[in-house]
């Protein structure tokens, strides 16, 4: 089990930003070299994002977020970054609370949860 505490840092903060489809973000792997083998839900202020929204782009390249599985994971090594993009409506000005559920290999369920605002 990975401290709440410690997930939170995962998010690199200011990267909150609309999009021309969306809005995306940025996680930086602070944590331990992990396999990701499901993405999802997103939440953002308690509504949610279907994995099919969801894309994470990484040195390996990209994937929606409804192709990642066990027969077809994202390797996040220790200090890598990761962009995550939500296709759908951009995100209003001021703070929101975003909260991600990612399923890793090594360490199950985990939820990364942190607040930014857009401006």
């Amino acid at each position: 089990m990975i401290p709440s505490y410690m997930l939170s840092h995962i998010y690199v903060k200011g990267s909150l930003k609309n999009t021309e489809g969306g809005f995306e973000f940025t996680l930086k792997n602070t944590v331990d070299s992990g396999t990701i083998i499901g993405i999802g839900p997103l939440t953002v202020d308690d509504e949610g994002c279907p994995p099919e929204a969801l894309s994470i782009t990484t040195r390996q390249g990209q994937k929606r977020g409804d192709e990642i599985s066990g027969r077809a994971p994202v390797y996040l090594p220790y200090g890598t970054e990761a962009h995550i993009t939500v296709a759908g409506k951009a995100l209003t000005p001021g703070e929101h609370r975003v909260v991600l559920a990612v399923l890793t290999s090594e360490a199950g369920r985990l939820q990364i949860e942190f607040r930014d605002a857009i401006s």
